[in-house]
């Protein structure tokens, strides 16, 4: 498995989204948001090489992520 606090933007994902780092590291290792760490270390939504620029990059893997967190807010508050 491959650690993603490699990732250099991890702590820019998390600003973007009001949440802390190891929460987002959390659930990339576990796979939870159908992204895939690929050849090219970067997160992409398939395991083909990801060619996007930096920005294009965090904003793919902060949608997924926020994807996630709202869908486990609601699944929280249907508790």
């Amino acid at each position: 498995m491959i650690d993603v606090r490699e990732y250099g933007c991890v702590n820019e994902v998390a600003e973007k989204l009001g949440v802390n780092e190891q929460e987002v590291v959390d659930v990339l290792s576990k796979g939870k948001t159908g992204l895939v760490y690929n050849q090219d270390y970067r997160w992409a939504e398939d395991e083909s090489p990801c060619r996007y620029i930096l920005l294009m990059h965090i904003e793919t893997c902060a949608n997924a992520l926020k994807k996630y967190f709202d869908k486990q807010k609601q699944n929280d508050a249907t508790k």
